[in-house]
């Protein structure tokens, strides 16, 4: 052949249909995706572990919070405990009459570490479930037990007035008919 002479040869591809370059595709996924060096294989393992491992939490957070001890809205949990801070004025009696109507009672403060918790949340005087009883001449709580005399910086002043109200540690007794704001407490259910 001579440099001049060029010869063209036809070539002829198939060209496979699109069902047959799907299928092509499909085995080739499957191969990579089985074969144990895949990586797809160890990524999609561990997908699947966190899945159930986020399903096991969020139904475990769903079963705790059905079961949890909740305080009414606007209510201050502190460990088993309920508290309600009012906003609002009342005498003595109806603060008593408003807390018990919400299940619950005046704030009695029974111990130095109730005491240490509401100190800083009482910065105006409160209504508190104490009490002087005239008919024994002594300080009670409305369940009936009697003042710790250790337990207020200061003791209420019996000649002031029969009911308590307690401020950042302190104990004072005013007239029963004064409105002041008042603390509830109960049991979170």
């Amino acid at each position: 052949m001579s440099e001049q002479e060029i010869t063209y040869t036809e070539l002829k591809f198939h060209t496979p249909t699109q069902q047959q370059m799907l299928q092509r595709a499909e085995k080739t996924k499957t191969k990579d995706f089985a074969s144990p060096s895949s990586p797809w294989r160890y990524v999609a393992v561990i997908l699947g572990i966190l899945c159930v491992v986020l399903l096991g939490a969020v139904g475990f957070q769903s079963v705790k919070r059905d079961n949890c001890s909740l305080c009414p809205e606007n209510w201050i949990q502190h460990e088993e405990n309920c508290y309600h801070f009012s906003t609002e004025w009342k005498t003595w009696q109806e603060s008593q009459d408003y807390c018990s109507s919400r299940g619950s009672r005046l704030l009695k403060i029974h111990s130095k570490k109730k005491q240490d918790f509401i100190k800083p949340l009482a910065f105006s005087y409160h209504w508190i479930g104490l009490f002087h009883n005239g008919i024994n001449e002594s300080w009670v709580w409305e369940d009936g037990t009697a003042l710790t005399l250790n337990l207020f910086a200061e003791h209420p002043d019996f000649n002031s007035g029969d009911c308590a109200a307690f401020r950042i540690g302190e104990a004072h007794s005013y007239v029963c008919t004064q409105s002041k704001p008042y603390i509830c407490e109960q049991r979170a259910t």
